[in-house]
C-alpha cells in the first residue's frame, strides 16, 4: 500500500488516499469514499530524488503525491519499471558521485585546453575581415591611450622604413588582411621598450627603441615577417576568442547581456597587453617569418640576429614588461631553431 493526498485535476483540493496494488491492477481509495481503478501499465511516477516528494499521475489527470519512497521503489521494482530509480541509485552512490565529479572536471579541463582553441581556430578564420578591421580600430586608440606616446623618429625615416617594408616584403606576398605600419615611442619604468607587435586588423606595432635596436634593415624586416605570420595565422583573434568565450559561458552561467561582438571589442586591448602568445603560435609565426625570409631571397638569419640584439634588455631586468621578448618565450629556442632553418 502506497498512501498519500490525492489531488483532482487542476484543482488544490486534496484528500487522504491510499493505493492497493493486485498484480497488474492498482486501486485507488479515497477517505472521503470514491475510488479508481485501472492498470498499473496506465500509471505515470515521477524519478526519485533524495527522499522529496513523489508523483503517480493517473489516466484521468488527477495525482497523488506521497513521500512513502521505499513503497514506490518496491513497487517499481516488482513490476520491472527500473528505469525510475537510475536518478537515486546515482545520488546514493557516493563512489559514482565522485566519479562524475572528476569526469566533469576532466572533461572541461579537456574542452578549454583542446575543445576552445579548436574552436577559436575556425571561428577565428571564419570571421568576416570588416570584425577584424573594427577590433583594429577600437584598440589603437586604447592602446595610444594606455601604452604609447607618439613616436620620436623623423617623419622621413618613418617613411623609409614603410617603403623598405612595403617593397621588400609586402608587395612579394599575397595578404587577405591589409598590413599597415604604425611607430609609436614606449616606455616601461622611464625606459623605452624594444617591441613589436599586431592586432587582428593587420597594424602592426614598431617601437622607436625596436628600430634603434635593428640597425640592420633585414632585422627589423624579419620582425615585422613575424608579426605578419601573427595576422595571417589569426593567432591574436584565436587568442581574444578564447578569453571571451570563457567570459561567455561565465556571463551565461552567472547572467549577463554581453553580446559576443562587443565582447571581443571591448577586452581585445587590455588582453593584448598582458598575455603572451602560445608555444604553438610563436613557432608558426617564426617559420612564416623564416620561410618567407628565404623565398625573399634573404638569409634566415637575420632574424636570429635580431632577437640577439633585443636579448639585453630582459637579461638587464628579468621583469621587463611589454618588451618583444617578454611576450615571446623561449627566445634561445628559437634563436638555434632560426640558425638551423633549412626550407
Amino acid at each position: 500500500m502506497i498512501s498519500g493526498y490525492h489531488y483532482a485535476a487542476n484543482q488544490s483540493a486534496r484528500s487522504r488516499a491510499d493505493i492497493h496494488i493486485r498484480g497488474s491492477q492498482f486501486t485507488l481509495e479515497r477517505d472521503d469514499g470514491h475510488s479508481l481503478r485501472g492498470e498499473i501499465r496506465d500509471l505515470q511516477i515521477s524519478s526519485r530524488v533524495g527522499n522529496t516528494t513523489r508523483r503517480i499521475s493517473f489516466p484521468d489527470g488527477t495525482l497523488l503525491e506521497t513521500n512513502d519512497n521505499h513503497a514506490i521503489d518496491q513497487w517499481i521494482s516488482q513490476t520491472g519499471q527500473k528505469n525510475n530509480l537510475w536518478l537515486h541509485k546515482l545520488e546514493s552512490n557516493l563512489s559514482l558521485i565522485i566519479f562524475s565529479a572528476i569526469f566533469v572536471v576532466v572533461l572541461t579541463l579537456a574542452f578549454l585546453k583542446w575543445g576552445i582553441p579548436s574552436i577559436s581556430h575556425q571561428v577565428a578564420h571564419a570571421l568576416p575581415a570588416e570584425l577584424n578591421i573594427e577590433i583594429g580600430e577600437h584598440s589603437i586608440d586604447v592602446l595610444d591611450s594606455l601604452l604609447f606616446t607618439p613616436s620620436e623618429l623623423p617623419q622621413a625615416q618613418q617613411a623609409a622604413i614603410r617603403e623598405e617594408i612595403e617593397e621588400k616584403l609586402i608587395s612579394h606576398m599575397s595578404t587577405d588582411i591589409p598590413i599597415k605600419l604604425h611607430f609609436r615611442s614606449m616606455e616601461n619604468s622611464h625606459k623605452p621598450i624594444a617591441n613589436a607587435f599586431a592586432l587582428p586588423s593587420g597594424d602592426i606595432f614598431i617601437t622607436d627603441e625596436l628600430v634603434k635596436r635593428l640597425d640592420q634593415p633585414n632585422e627589423l624586416n624579419s620582425v615585422v615577417l613575424h608579426e605578419i605570420g601573427h595576422v595571417e595565422h589569426r593567432h591574436g583573434l584565436q587568442q581574444i576568442i578564447r578569453s571571451s568565450t570563457i567570459t561567455l559561458l561565465t556571463v551565461f552561467i552567472v547572467g549577463g547581456d554581453l553580446s559576443f561582438g562587443q565582447d571581443l571589442i571591448v577586452a581585445f586591448p587590455t588582453f593584448l597587453t598582458q598575455q603572451s602568445y602560445s608555444r604553438k603560435a610563436e613557432t608558426e609565426a617564426d617559420n612564416f617569418a623564416l620561410s618567407h625570409l628565404s623565398d625573399l631571397g634573404l638569409n634566415p638569419d637575420v632574424f636570429a640576429d635580431a632577437l640577439e640584439k633585443i636579448i639585453p634588455e630582459d637579461k638587464e631586468d628579468s621583469s621587463t614588461e611589454h618588451s618583444f621578448l617578454s611576450t615571446h618565450p623561449d627566445t634561445q629556442k628559437r634563436i638555434e631553431a632560426a640558425r638551423g632553418y633549412k626550407q
